[in-house]
C-alpha cells in the first residue's frame, strides 16, 4: 500500500496514526503519479481531485495504477464549499449582495 500527500506535515500525521509495515508514505503531488510504479486494487482520494488542473490526465494515471478489476474511488468538495466568498463569490449572492 502506498499513501501519498504533497504535505510533509500530513504524511507525518499518517505515519504516526496509521503506521504499518505494509504501508509506504511518499511525498508526491497528484500531478506526479507517473513516478509511482505498481498496480493496486484501489486508488483512493479524499477531497483533493478538485485541485487538479488536468482532471483527464489525473484519472488516466489513476487507471494506469489499477490492476484489472481495480477501483478508483474519490470524493470532491461539494459546490456549497467551493462557491463561498473564499473562492471568489457566494453562490446565492448577486452584485448587490
Amino acid at each position: 500500500m502506498v499513501g501519498i500527500d504533497l504535505s510533509e506535515r500530513m504524511l507525518e500525521v499518517a505515519r504516526r496514526e496509521a503506521s504499518h509495515p505494509q504501508i509506504t508514505y511518499c511525498r508526491h503531488s497528484m500531478s506526479e503519479l507517473s513516478e509511482i510504479e505498481g498496480r493496486f486494487g484501489l486508488v483512493y482520494s479524499s477531497l483533493a481531485f478538485h485541485d487538479v488542473e488536468d482532471f483527464a490526465g489525473l484519472t488516466g494515471e489513476c487507471y494506469r495504477l489499477l490492476r484489472p478489476g481495480g477501483v478508483l474511488l474519490f470524493s470532491q468538495e461539494p459546490p456549497i464549499v467551493t462557491a463561498t466568498e473564499h473562492y471568489g463569490g457566494h453562490f446565492n449572492c448577486d452584485a448587490s449582495g
